[in-house]
């Protein structure tokens, strides 16, 4: 059965893919990430973001039409926030670091 919610997905996407603990962990974290701005709100900072419970996210969420904005919006404040806390160069990088593994190739199935 295809998963219904967005957490789930996750975890049945990273669980085929071919990836080391680390990459793994990292994936998750970023993936993980995406389920504020999924839903329109800020990810948690600081100290409030250690062990912040995310949002659920039903996956029919991804096909609303608004879902891309919501998103590109999550990518320019993380941008700009990271402009802010750097030096030149810091909004590009914030901007790889916000799409992470959305960006990246995809891993492939387990085999």
């Amino acid at each position: 059965m295809a998963p219904v919610e967005y957490a789930v997905a996750v975890e049945e996407y990273l669980g085929q893919a071919v990836l080391g603990a680390a990459s793994r962990r990292v994936y998750r974290i970023s993936l993980t990430g995406w389920a504020w701005p999924l839903v329109g709100k800020q990810v948690p900072r600081g100290a409030a973001r250690r062990g912040a419970v995310p949002p659920i996210v039903p996956l029919a969420l991804l096909d609303d039409p608004d879902t891309g904005r919501r998103l590109g919006s999550a990518v320019t404040e993380r941008a700009a926030a990271a402009r802010l806390g750097g030096g030149r160069g810091a909004g590009a990088r914030a901007r790889r670091r916000a799409l992470g593994p959305a960006a990246a190739p995809d891993p492939g199935p387990a085999g």
